[in-house]
């Protein structure tokens, strides 16, 4: 008899608080969003994202310094910046095996896709000279730099000679 108090209790409690006006606007704005996301998805890519190949991909490694790549899997949708794992239908990852400096490499490369550059791979580096940043790009079609431009210098303020304290 007790047990059956205690569920109908519970059961009144979740009814309250279902039926809370504030409450139940909150799960049903939770429900129609997750409606709305799981249908239409958080993808940030163009309808006219292009497939990547595999040729494509061996190009890209490529011109990247890799010799007699063997693209095992390309994997669309899927990708990787350090640690971070994303998806979006701009990003693809290169499963392959290659030869760089004589010796055999094996090599897990995201590349991303760009209206203007299209399928690329990219690093950014800062050179030790200049102190000034670059971005390098290895496309299917070759290599491409894009440097920062450098500060423009002030002129320097001329010291007038009465100015001057001896």
């Amino acid at each position: 008899m007790r047990r059956i108090k205690q569920n109908s209790r519970h059961k009144r409690f979740i009814k309250d608080i279902a039926t809370h006006t504030p409450f139940a606007k909150m799960i049903s704005l939770l429900v129609i969003l997750w409606l709305a996301f799981s249908t239409v998805g958080f993808s940030t890519a163009n309808a006219s994202t292009p497939e990547v190949s595999k040729i494509g991909a061996s190009q890209i490694l490529g011109h990247m310094g890799y010799e007699n790549v063997k693209v095992g899997a390309l994997i669309k949708g899927v990708g990787g910046v350090g640690m971070a794992a994303f998806s979006s239908d701009n990003v693809a990852l290169i499963v392959a095996v290659g030869t760089r400096n004589g010796k055999s490499k094996e090599i897990r490369v995201t590349i991303f896709y760009d209206a203007d550059h299209g399928w690329f791979y990219h690093e950014i580096v800062r050179d030790k000279l200049t102190k000034q940043y670059e971005v390098r790009l290895w496309t299917k079609d070759g290599y491409k730099k894009v440097e920062h431009p450098e500060p423009e210098s002030e002129p320097e303020e001329k010291q007038n000679e009465g100015d001057s304290k001896e």
